[in-house]
């Protein structure tokens, strides 16, 4: 919005010297007018403030003097900028500058011209150092611009039942709102909810700590204050009401005040176990610093932002609207922030919090951390931040500690929160090797690699398992078959990735567990009633995680993918709610001719008493457009052969059996598609023959070229179906050709997404221990999760649900010998 002058010089033209000659000009549809100013559109997101000089008709050019937007005075030339007039096309959309300029509106919908421009010049000069007014309302939208400095609230007393259109723009505006909304004299009281959103670094979460302060208190302060209690005049020329010490918070910090005078006034308890409304808005407010700190993490745009999204509740009395209780729903926890950090942005706060406590030698001794060096850990260092001006590790700890004190958590099981977070850090430092074994390239942790062998020792030790059994979660795969007793399990070395990716599941596991612990204790120490939750209303307060780009530096996650979209979706709805459908026509329904009615069902609910449904009107209209449809559609298919025959006949019957249509007519339709199916059966028995053929001819052709090459055991694959009867033909095909050898047919059906496996052992491999068909084939079927069985070792045959690795259980087969 800042213009192109850099430092204000000397005025060489007031305005009131141009505008003394007035003078318009229309070409095409823009009309300009000698005098006015006007915003041109620089790149994207630019706007430039000038003034109408003068006109050239012939080339349909306007002569664009810049002006000052601190003085409204026209600029002089300088060294930093040469040229303070521009030729402007006459085609360029201008847009009419604010009259004063100086003029701002608290709600932007008063403005006199609503557009891009205006808006953003209305939200940066109230935003501005001198003016300190960061909120402001677009109907009923409040807009915060981000004032990035601690900034005193005005009294929340002055929004307790006063006029809301005498208070100023505030989040306490937004929630004493919808506190009287929710308190408002209707048959069923209406729950009510404050939607927060933006990018990230806006400050969504310091104005979710405003409301929910505000929200706590006004519970409690339930009856309306007197008129003497008010804003005397209009917030745009008074300066705010004189703040004190018990309600004055800032944004940016860690929330408002954990204590406060007026909280220590009241009881903790108001009878039957039940928790007073000051308790329950304390311990809701003694939350936030455990989600920061398990929660939020320094990106590149904000030192304190939430990796995952939260929807609070406040549930309030139904008769007396007191705060009752509350309930914390979290969403999509950042996990892979665990395991890695994009450039310049740090961990969650915790791990930094931990190793910058006081306490030093449970630090050492028992969690064996180096203390206030998080460039020791791989978890911590790789983004090249480890630190920052805006945080405070140290002190927030004490938060940390004060609030889970609060909330009733025990300093046992925090020790035992803090061992599991250090834990964490030593399973980052694991470092997974790489060595040549018999099964190939496999991961490792070397036994010469001291820090590695240090770090399983310490993280199995603060995990509370083996070392043992930590390394081979790490290292090995655990496959387990179905349907058989014995040799049931089965480990396999992963390779240095999938090691790597191992180590950091169960490190984001173990996290995403913890996390989920804590928001349950939060939970449960807001005496949320979730058995009554129907009718006891509630306001809700939504936090969502913000918008990022991170390029050019970084590449967007899949996770800020999905908090962008959400971002988006919710933008577009508020955008629909605010602007276009208070603006939408009137829709007359109704206005065709109607048909008298449709019948769509009929069926029998007693002897002699059947019961009818229809549709009339437009119902009645769509219905029957709707079988007209169905009615071409399968007139489509009929004419249509092969395999897109019975796929479309498939797919159609479910659709018509679910189809509110004429019921005549559904009637008519099903027997067409019941000779349809007819056609169907007759495909599926010629082409189950032609497989079947293809079959055998095939395991014949298998078997001929195995006895050329001196085989006895074969293991081949065809796609021809799993029916047993065509399995056997196939394996009798072989036998003929190989009488002593042994088989197995891997035949796959990509129709049904099924696999078969058949297998036969001769007489001369079964009595000399070398095959036994069962174990031969439950051995190959593990790979994809399938099962087999037979009645004796000389026959078996495996069933698997999916086409998928059918390969490796091929490999898996040919290399079985049985001991």
């Amino acid at each position: 919005m800042t213009s192109d002058s850099g430092d204000v010089a000397t005025t060489r033209q007031s305005k009131a010297q141009l505008m003394s000659e007035p003078k318009t000009e229309t070409i095409s549809t823009v009309q300009l007018r000698v005098g006015e100013l006007y915003w041109k559109q620089e790149g994207t997101y630019g706007w430039t403030l000038g003034q109408v000089s003068g006109f050239d008709q012939k080339q349909q050019t306007a002569t664009f003097c810049l002006i000052d937007e601190a003085t409204g005075e026209c600029l002089c030339p300088t060294e930093e900028l040469q040229e303070v007039e521009q030729l402007v096309d006459l085609r360029q959309s201008l847009l009419l500058a604010a009259n004063p300029l100086f003029s701002t509106a608290a709600d932007m919908t008063s403005l006199r011209h609503l557009h891009e421009a205006a808006l953003a010049k209305n939200l940066e000069d109230r935003s501005a150092l001198q003016n300190q007014r960061p909120y402001t309302f677009m109907a009923n939208v409040l807009i915060a611009v981000n004032p990035l400095r601690h900034l005193s609230e005005p009294n929340k007393m002055l929004f307790v039942g006063q006029p809301l259109d005498k208070c100023p723009p505030h989040p306490y505006n937004v929630a004493e709102n919808a506190y009287r909304q929710l308190c408002a004299v209707r048959a069923v009281m209406q729950n009510q909810s404050i939607i927060i959103s933006g990018e990230s670094g806006s400050g969504k979460t310091e104005t979710s700590k405003i409301i929910l302060d505000f929200l706590t208190m006004r519970a409690v302060h339930r009856p309306a204050l007197s008129s003497s209690m008010s804003f005397t005049s209009d917030e745009e020329t008074d300066p705010e009401p004189e703040l004190t010490a018990k309600n004055r918070s800032v944004v940016g910090c860690m929330g408002p005040p954990r204590s406060s005078t007026l909280a220590m006034s009241y009881p903790q308890s108001s009878g039957k176990g039940k928790l007073s409304p000051v308790a329950v808005g304390e311990r809701l407010m003694e939350t936030i610093p455990i989600l920061e700190s398990f929660g939020n993490a320094k990106t590149h745009r904000n030192h304190n932002s939430s990796r995952f999204g939260k929807y609070m509740r406040l549930q309030f009395a139904n008769e007396t609207h007191e705060l009752s209780g509350a309930s914390i729903d979290t969403y999509l926890l950042e996990k892979s922030r665990l395991v890695f950090q994009p450039q310049g942005e740090r961990n969650f706060h915790v791990f930094y919090e931990l190793l910058y406590s006081d306490d030093t030698e449970c630090l050492e001794t028992t969690f064996h951390l180096k203390p206030k060096t998080p460039e020791a850990y791989a978890y911590l260092n790789q983004s090249g931040c480890l630190r920052s001006d805006l945080i405070d590790d140290a002190e927030n700890y004490q938060n940390l500690i004060s609030a889970l004190q609060f909330i009733g958590i025990r300093e046992s099981t925090q020790h035992e929160i803090f061992r599991l977070v250090a834990g964490l850090l030593h399973m980052g430092n694991i470092k997974i090797s790489q060595e040549d074994t018999e099964e190939g390239e496999t991961a490792c942790i070397r036994e010469d690699d001291v820090e590695s062998q240090e770090a399983v020792r310490h993280a199995s030790e603060l995990l509370g398992v083996s070392s043992e059994k930590l390394t081979d979660s790490i290292l090995l795969k655990r496959i387990m078959t179905r349907g058989s007793r014995r040799n049931s399990i089965y480990f396999i070395k992963r390779d240095v990735r999938n090691a790597v990716y191992s180590r950091d599941t169960i490190a984001k596991t173990i996290y995403e567990h913890t996390f989920t612990w804590l928001m349950w204790k939060c939970a449960a120490a807001l005496d949320y009633d979730s058995f009554r939750s129907d009718v006891v209303p509630y306001i809700g307060v939504l936090d969502i995680f913000g918008f990022e780009d991170f390029e050019p530096k970084n590449r967007n996650s899949f996770e800020q993918l999905l908090i962008n979209y959400a971002n988006e979706t919710l933008q577009r709805a508020v955008h629909e709610r605010t602007h276009l459908q208070p603006n939408e026509p009137t829709h007359l329904k109704n206005t065709r001719e109607a048909k008298r009615f449709v019948l769509f069902e009929e069926c029998a609910i007693a002897k002699g008493i059947r019961r009818v449904s229809a549709y009339t009107c437009d119902l009645a209209i769509e219905a029957e457009e709707r079988g007209e449809k169905l009615q071409a559609e399968l007139d489509a298919i009929d004419k249509l052969s092969g395999i897109e025959f019975v796929e479309r006949v498939s797919s159609f019957k479910p659709v018509l059996d679910q189809a509110v249509i004429s019921l005549p007519l559904k009637d008519k339709l099903r027997k067409h598609v019941d000779g349809l199916v007819s056609r169907v059966k007759t495909i599926k028995k010629e082409a189950a023959a032609a497989r079947a053929a293809n079959g055998v001819h095939d395991a014949t052709a298998e078997a001929t070229k195995a006895k050329d090459a001196g085989q006895e055991i074969v293991v081949v694959k065809f796609d021809v179906g799993t029916d047993s009867k065509l399995g056997r033909e196939m394996l009798d095909a072989m036998s003929a050709i190989i009488p002593t050898g042994s088989f197995m047919i891997f035949s796959t059906d990509s129709d049904t997404n099924k696999t078969a496996a058949f297998t036969r052992v001769s007489q001369q491999h079964a009595d000399s221990k070398q095959l036994d068909a069962r174990k031969w084939v439950n051995h190959a079927m593990v790979v994809m999760n399938g099962k087999g069985g037979g009645k004796d070792v000389l026959n078996a045959t495996g069933q698997a649900k999916t086409v998928e690795k059918v390969d490796e259980a091929v490999t898996l087969a040919k290399g079985f010998i049985s001991n």
